[in-house]
């Protein structure tokens, strides 16, 4: 069953997200009308768009709309009610088949780092709390153990209820996409919006931006408060610059 229906049941994107294919007129799409081809230049944006940012935001804007299922997901959701009011740093962790394994696509980035830059936030904004978003409890408990070992002192806050995958690329979601039970395959959908809408709320994010998951909200944030701990053009795309 190698197909992409086994990850939407009716094999539609409105499974999960509203019907947004209406919303996007000819000024959204990047295509060279001369050729018809696609525009190589990652550094492209539309003359009536200040920057690339605004006009990647644009397009997100109008393509991230989840539907009435989800948002009935997120609205009863405890973990994001719990931290619906609290000012805090998002701290998102990619491990598994990202930095390891034949599908490997980035480096690993020590959690110091992660840390060191939180520490320069927290100087600039008084904010302690940091909720951290994980593929693997792995990446938590270690962040928890440098933190509290360099006594840093910074409140974390995860999702304990969250049935995160081993720290391992074989047994990575993005790796068994097509073995699991489609209830698995909904649950994992409905962790990737509840962890969006973290990573959406807060102060700053940071966070290796070779992960398209993490990227793409910094693109709807537009936010230069978010820091990439890579320093550099992430693989999937431009991003907003760090900036002290």
């Amino acid at each position: 069953m190698n197909n992409y229906s086994s990850i939407f049941e009716n094999n539609k994107i409105t499974d999960f997200f509203e019907n947004w294919c209406d919303q996007i007129d000819e000024n959204d799409t990047i295509v060279d009308k001369n050729c018809g081809q696609e525009i190589i230049d990652n550094e492209y944006y539309p003359s009536d768009f200040n920057s690339i940012n605004d006009f990647h935001q644009h397009i997100l804007m109008k393509i991230y709309k989840p539907n009435s299922f989800v948002k009935k997901y997120l609205s009863e959701n405890i973990f994001l009610n719990k931290i619906s009011e609290l000012k805090y740093i998002a701290v998102h962790i990619r491990w598994s088949d990202k930095i390891n394994g034949s599908a490997k696509e980035t480096e690993y980035i020590p959690l110091d780092k992660y840390l060191n830059l939180c520490i320069d936030i927290r100087n600039k904004s008084n904010i302690n709390n940091i909720v951290v978003c994980s593929d693997t409890n792995e990446g938590i408990h270690e962040l928890i153990r440098i933190n509290n070992e360099n006594k840093y002192n910074f409140n974390i806050i995860y999702d304990s209820d969250e049935d995160r995958l081993p720290n391992s690329p074989e047994k990575s979601f993005v790796q068994n996409i097509y073995n699991i039970d489609r209830e698995r395959q909904k649950l994992e959908y409905l962790y990737a919006f509840k962890n969006t809408s973290t990573l959406l709320n807060f102060y700053a994010i940071v966070a290796n931006f070779d992960s398209c998951f993490v990227l793409i909200s910094v693109q709807l944030r537009n936010n230069k408060n978010d820091m990439n701990v890579t320093n550099k053009t992430p693989i999937w795309g431009y991003a907003i610059n760090n900036e002290s």
